[in-house]
């Protein structure tokens, strides 16, 4: 595979209602789509993180623009995941130097996931078959980016719409996010599930708090309850602390670290955010990790 073309766009969609999490709102919804073509003309999509800061979206477009793309383009890729760990090692010292590595991996990510599309399409099957021939055709959705406090009517779109899963946003008001998760947790019907995501709001003394507060509620995971880098045993204490599970990933970057994490055992969901590090290559290493 060739790489002839890359193309790359930043959007804003606008919302109504501003996305609140509890270390900033979001006044649009941004995303960056990449593209890449092949001598052959065959293409492949890929998405880059781009929700922060503010200016993200057009910050990773230009990035790809200008440092990335003269990395790629006139390359014979045959194996993404290869090229993968070629191109993080060449711009890692540009990122060292810029103290940008999270957006350095985020365009290289997007990138990743467009190669890999590339590939699946030249091959003509679908991408999950193309790492596992077993793969399932369907897999269960949840509903998500739902704030605490507008969550009782936002849960019951998502229902009508067939969402029989919903993560609501906490780490606002200590109080008030115990009070309204409690309430959804009552009005969940028998076969539906719900999660929390503290979006790394709370220390660990705020953290058993506000699992001490939702104790008994039906709570199927907390999502980020200390910052991702908080050490491994702040983590451990919540973990022992309660029997809700805890889950994390998606702001881990490097195989590494994710490997620690599994090490350690304090997170039941390991959450790897394809877009964010890794793409394809590097989260599909991660779940082979996590599998072990």
């Amino acid at each position: 595979m060739r790489i002839e073309r890359l193309q790359a766009c930043s959007c804003r969609a606008p919302v109504k209602e501003p996305v609140s999490t509890s270390f900033g709102i979001m006044q649009d919804r941004p995303a960056v789509f990449l593209r890449v073509e092949d001598e052959d003309g065959c293409y492949g999509w890929g998405e880059v993180f781009a929700n922060w800061p503010v200016a993200g979206a057009e910050h990773r477009v230009s990035l790809l623009h200008h440092d990335i793309s003269p990395l790629v383009l006139g390359q014979d890729i045959m194996d993404p995941a290869k090229f993968f760990a070629g191109i993080s090692e060449k711009v890692h010292v540009r990122a060292l130097q810029c103290g940008e590595s999270g957006p350095f991996n985020q365009v290289i990510a997007g990138l990743d996931i467009a190669l890999w599309d590339l590939k699946a399409r030249r091959l003509g099957q679908p991408l999950r078959y193309l790492l596992n021939a077993g793969s399932a055709d369907a897999v269960r959705a949840y509903a998500s980016g739902m704030q605490i406090s507008s969550a009782q009517e936002l849960v019951a779109q998502a229902r009508k719409d067939g969402y029989r899963a919903f993560k609501v946003k906490v780490g606002f008001d200590a109080v008030g996010d115990v009070s309204e998760l409690r309430a959804l947790s009552d009005g969940l019907r028998p076969a539906e599930r719900l999660f929390g995501d503290a979006n790394q709001a709370f220390d660990v003394a705020g953290a058993c708090q506000f699992l001490n507060g939702v104790r008994g509620a039906r709570l199927d995971w907390l999502e980020e309850p200390l910052a991702a880098d908080a050490p491994q045993d702040q983590w451990e204490q919540v973990a022992r602390y309660s029997n809700v599970p805890l889950a994390a990933g998606e702001n881990i970057s490097g195989l590494r670290d994710f490997e620690q994490v599994i090490r350690h055992g304090s997170l039941r969901f390991i959450q790897p955010d394809v877009a964010k590090w890794g793409g394809v290559s590097g989260c599909l290493q991660v779940a082979r990790a996590a599998l072990k």
